[in-house]
C-alpha cells in the first residue's frame, strides 16, 4: 500500500482542516482506516475509496512530514509530502523603538502554532531576550 499527497499538502498550524490522502490498495470497503501525518494521528479518518482516505488534521508546526494510512494490518506511507505553513508577520507595535532599553514588541501575524514553548523571535539581527507565544496570531518579544 502506497500513499501520496497530490499536490503536496500545506496546512495552517491551527490544524482542523481535512486533507485527502491518495494511494492504492486501501481496501474495497471501510476497514477502519487510520491516518497519521508525521507521528500524529488525524482527528479522524474516513475511508473514501480503494485509493483515498480523508484525514482531519491536528494542530502542529514543522515541515517534511510523511503521511501514513493503516488499513487492517497493512501500513502505507508517502515520504515528506506534508508541511504546516511557515509563520508570517503582518505588523508589529510599537513601530519605532529606542536602540537601547527594555522594550516589549508585539508581533501580529498568522501560523504561530497552537502552542509553542520553543518560539524564538528576532528583531532585525537581534534575538529577543524573551519570546512569549500568546495565540496562533500574536507573539510578544522583549
Amino acid at each position: 500500500m502506497d500513499t501520496a499527497a497530490s499536490p503536496a499538502i500545506t496546512a495552517p498550524t491551527t490544524g482542523d482542516v481535512s486533507v485527502t490522502i491518495f494511494g492504492e490498495n486501501f481496501g474495497a470497503w471501510d476497514v477502519t482506516q487510520q491516518s497519521r501525518i508525521g507521528g500524529t494521528a488525524g482527528l479522524f479518518s474516513q475511508w473514501v475509496s480503494d485509493s483515498s482516505v480523508l484525514c482531519r488534521l491536528q494542530p502542529g508546526i514543522g515541515a517534511q512530514f510523511s503521511s501514513f494510512v493503516t488499513a487492517g494490518r497493512l501500513v502505507g506511507s508517502g515520504l515528506g509530502v506534508f508541511k504546516y505553513r511557515d509563520p508570517s508577520i503582518l505588523s508589529s507595535t510599537p513601530g519605532n523603538i529606542p536602540t537601547t532599553g527594555d522594550v516589549t514588541v508585539t508581533l501580529v501575524g498568522s501560523d504561530f502554532g497552537m502552542w509553542n514553548p520553543s518560539t524564538v523571535a528576532r528583531v532585525g539581527d537581534t534575538t529577543c531576550e524573551a519570546t512569549i507565544w500568546v495565540t496562533s496570531t500574536v507573539i510578544t518579544c522583549r
